[in-house]
């Protein structure tokens, strides 16, 4: 699966199977834990993934959400998307042994609250700075537009969109 594109996420260049323990923890990959360190930061992603950031890429990523939300903290989507994609966020520890437990929440949330044995499949998205933590069973599936993360995601972009194509227009008037 190396090298792989899912529709809309990036390239994936790394893609392991894991089998959460007992303890609700994935053990990590030598190199894996190399490139996260021994601090992470868990974020609901789309569906039922969890994201996991480093501090310092979740800081950018949080930074690059909130300049593109430019709006009113009051507007109803602009409440919403924080909430999607920001504020679900918990900084979780890597432990001695190279283990990562994932919070009851984001288990409950991706359907694993049994997750004793269950298989998640972690990948690597390069381009965008990040890893996600998938069920095995729903990692093929495709978007949905109903989901609250996918929505929010959207309305991201087009909030994106339409900053970039109004200075566009303020370029081209000078």
């Amino acid at each position: 699966m190396a090298g792989s594109r899912d529709h809309n996420q990036g390239p994936i260049v790394d893609m392991t199977a894991h089998l959460i323990d007992s303890g609700a923890r994935i053990a990590l990959k030598k190199q894996q834990r190399e490139m996260l360190g021994d601090e992470v930061v868990l974020a609901y992603g789309p569906r039922t993934s969890t994201r996991l950031f480093t501090p310092k890429a979740f800081s950018e990523y949080k930074a690059a959400v909130l300049e593109a939300l430019d709006g009113n903290p009051f507007d109803p989507d602009w409440e919403d998307a924080q909430l999607q994609l920001l504020d679900n966020q918990v900084t979780c520890r890597i432990d001695g042994q190279g283990r990562l437990r994932i919070p009851s929440s984001f288990l409950k949330r991706s359907g694993l609250a049994n997750a004793t044995g269950a298989e998640v499949q972690l990948i690597y998205r390069s381009q965008m700075g990040y890893w996600e933590i998938w069920p095995t069973e729903d990692i093929a599936r495709p978007d949905d537009p109903t989901d609250p993360f996918y929505r929010a995601r959207r309305l991201l972009a087009e909030r994106a969109r339409a900053a970039a194509s109004a200075q566009a227009g303020r370029d081209g008037d000078e």
